[in-house]
């Protein structure tokens, strides 16, 4: 039962890892292969503001040149470059929905690529040592680009039809039954894991016809064999048996109580 759990587990990390085929920008449906609907950026993007929702970024490129070397005057003379690097500034732009990111430290770097949609422009111009974002209505300021990362988007479930239903739950039949055959050739073989989990089984029901009696005996058995599950799982069933006797017993003697007090 341990290696199933783990199974499950991690199969659900990996599902939950995945990135969605789909992204949502400002309500609209995007699908991330269709490369006509993204912009992608290829330069590093310097956060130089704030904005509602995102931030005011300036895209910028290293270049470095020779600006003129020397020759070494030895037995080897050999070139050294004098390489000096160059920023390039590119386009200022606002960024939305940024992988989740909500702030970020002015002059932070976002590395690339980027993936985002275009939606827009407005005008931004310096206020103090921020920016003041207003509609392109505004003739002042500098004209930029919104783009939108957008957000992970997963459509809902096609509900099944009844002929699609019977024939998952008939696959989901046979393959309860081929585990329940394996279970059972491992704990036959005294596999305390294979016992546990038969244990669990019949007392659900899963698989097998729901048998209490069968599952305590399968429990009681790994347990002996040393699953810590199986002894944790058996002392429960005890304790709730002697909470439902405890109380079953508080009643009775109310009932009792009550019929002696009556006139």
């Amino acid at each position: 039962m341990k290696k199933l759990l783990c199974l499950i587990v991690t199969t659900t990390v990996f599902s939950s890892a995945a990135q969605s085929a789909f992204k949502m920008v400002n309500g609209k449906i995007y699908s991330t292969t269709d490369s006509s609907s993204w912009t992608v950026f290829y330069d590093n993007l310097k956060v130089i503001g704030y904005s509602e929702g995102g931030f005011i970024c300036e895209s910028y490129k290293i270049e470095t040149h020779d600006a003129g070397g020397s020759i070494s005057h030895d037995a080897n003379p050999r070139y050294h470059p004098n390489k000096i690097a160059t920023i390039i500034h590119g386009q200022k732009l606002i960024l939305n929905n940024y992988r989740g990111q909500t702030s970020f430290t002015l002059e932070s770097d976002i590395s690339p690529p980027i993936n985002a949609v275009r939606t827009g422009q407005k005008i931004i111009y310096p206020s103090g040592r921020s920016w003041t974002i207003t509609p392109v209505s505004y003739s002042s300021g500098e004209n930029v680009y919104v783009y939108d990362m957008g957000v992970d988007y997963y459509p809902p479930a096609r509900v099944l039809t009844p002929d699609e239903k019977n024939a998952a739950e008939k696959k989901r039949a046979e393959q309860d039954q081929k585990t329940v055959k394996w279970l059972f050739s491992q704990a036959t073989n005294g596999m305390p894991s294979a016992e546990s989990s038969l244990g669990f089984r019949y007392l659900k029901g899963q698989g097998v016809p729901k048998d209490e009696a069968l599952g305590r005996k399968w429990l009681q058995k790994a347990a002996a064999d040393g699953d810590d599950e199986a002894a944790a799982k058996l002392a429960s069933l005890a304790a709730d048996q002697t909470n439902s006797e405890a109380a079953s017993s508080i009643s009775s003697t109310n009932s009792e109580l009550k019929s002696t007090q009556s006139p």
